[in-house]
């Protein structure tokens, strides 16, 4: 079939209501802006309200099930997935009274004005974790804590994170991957390769959190089933070129700018979405990389703290691996403290105060969220006095009505006499060094 009668084909009934009800459903699920993209607070807190109202009442009504957490830092919550279900029926509903309304109408336009948001939402989002890859701030080096466990106390996103974070170079590859297929997607020529590109490393991330357990397989999961769907005119091309030796024709770009005027504003257009998206992502990336990329970096008092000691109402208390109160870890970081307990459990607080002036109180904050929860008191006061070369840091104060002593030092002790760090990379090794 040549471009030309491939242009006016007919579209058969599935293929119509199929277009419809991926267009609805995508409009829903990226609404207001691709992800990736900066989406102010405010905006998001306007927007979530109503799918909390209707993610609620489905799961109630439909699924008998109660809601108590929201968006998170898990992708994967109970609402996350009730609320997936609601775009599909939504859209499904959009899709059939739009089909019944248009009869056999061709949303050809439409389709290659939605190739071009698409395009740009899935570029977007690629660009956004490749970079936090490729300038190291989704995965670090591990810490002296992860060195220190065991694989059997890790769990298995922890034991993903250290593999990941150990190899600086893998780490940079597998976000270049993602960068690359991120910026072809920005181009119409480039769209079928930017589209394989991004098929081949979103594959590996999903089967990774699967696999993981990352609670980002809802997230992954819909970026990889977009990059086929901007694959899918090409299918049959890739098909006669691929498997069936046949001539190919040039695939049809979408919509075609007639007026030079046209053209050039919608060249310098995308020449400022693509740059207004690129140097502030690039920017805050090495920013907080300068800040927050390695644990040496920190500004003080900023820093992942070891608890040493833990002395509580002038009584120590000993370490337990399933001691759910006592402190293993001490985080401070951004405005937010978040305590490790010694089984594993944690606790995010919001510090109102300076910590390098004074005291600091610790307000309890909903798990994952930053939200401080609403009209609830400071759980403690507390004074930092930061580790210094030599000498054990000291967080002191009350603490749930207790009176706290813990001594801390800096996590990032002497790692490198680890084997897993002083091993290194061998071209010859005459025998394996598999422990």
């Amino acid at each position: 079939m040549t471009t030309a009668e491939n242009a006016t084909a007919e579209w058969s009934f599935a293929k119509r209501l199929g277009f419809r009800f991926l267009f609805s459903y995508f409009v829903l699920y990226f609404f207001p802006l691709p992800s990736g993209l900066a989406d102010p607070d405010w905006l998001s807190g306007i927007l979530d309200k109503p799918w909390h109202k209707v993610a609620t009442w489905a799961a109630g009504h439909l699924f008998r099930i109660q809601l108590t957490t929201f968006s998170n830092g898990s992708g994967d919550t109970t609402y996350d997935y009730v609320r997936v279900f609601c775009m599909a029926v939504i859209a499904g509903v959009a899709a059939l009274m739009w089909t019944a309304l248009s009869r056999r109408r061709e949303e050809r336009t439409l389709h290659g004005w939605a190739r071009v948001w698409l395009r740009y939402a899935l570029a977007a989002s690629m660009l956004t974790y490749g970079l936090a890859k490729v300038i190291k701030l989704q995965f670090p080096a591990p810490g002296f804590t992860r060195l220190t466990e065991t694989y059997g106390d890790s769990t298995p996103m922890g034991l993903l994170w250290t593999f990941m974070g150990f190899s600086t170079g893998y780490t940079f590859f597998a976000g270049a991957g993602e960068v690359l297929g991120g910026l072809l997607l920005f181009f119409r020529r480039t769209t079928m390769l930017g589209a394989l590109v991004v098929i081949g490393v979103m594959s590996n991330v999903v089967m990774l959190n699967y696999c993981y357990d990352v609670p980002v397989k809802l997230g992954s999961t819909h970026l990889l089933v977009l990059a086929l769907f901007l694959l899918a005119p090409d299918l049959r091309r890739l098909a006669d070129f691929l498997l069936f030796n046949r001539a190919t024709q040039p695939a049809d770009l979408g919509p075609d700018l007639q007026r030079t005027w046209a053209r050039r504003g919608a060249m310098a257009l995308k020449a400022a979405v693509i740059l207004g998206f690129l140097v502030p992502e690039v920017s805050g990336a090495l920013k907080a990389y300068a800040r927050y990329g390695h644990p040496s970096k920190l500004v003080p008092p900023d820093g992942f703290y070891l608890v040493d000691s833990f002395n509580e109402d002038g009584k120590d208390v000993p370490p337990s691996a399933d001691d759910a109160h006592r402190w293993k870890k001490f985080v401070l970081l951004q405005g937010y403290v978040r305590t490790w307990n010694m089984n594993g459990s944690t606790e995010l607080f919001k510090v109102q105060g300076d910590p390098m002036q004074g005291p600091i109180s610790l307000l309890p904050v909903e798990d994952n969220s930053g939200e401080v929860v609403p009209n609830a008191p400071p759980v403690g006061q507390v004074t930092l006095k930061a580790p210094v070369p030599g000498q054990s840091g000291v967080v002191s104060g009350v603490f749930k009505a207790k009176q706290l002593q813990v001594a801390i030092s800096v996590e990032n002790r002497d790692t490198s006499k680890f084997n897993l760090m002083s091993r290194g990379f061998h071209w010859i090794s005459e025998f394996p060094y598999n422990r």
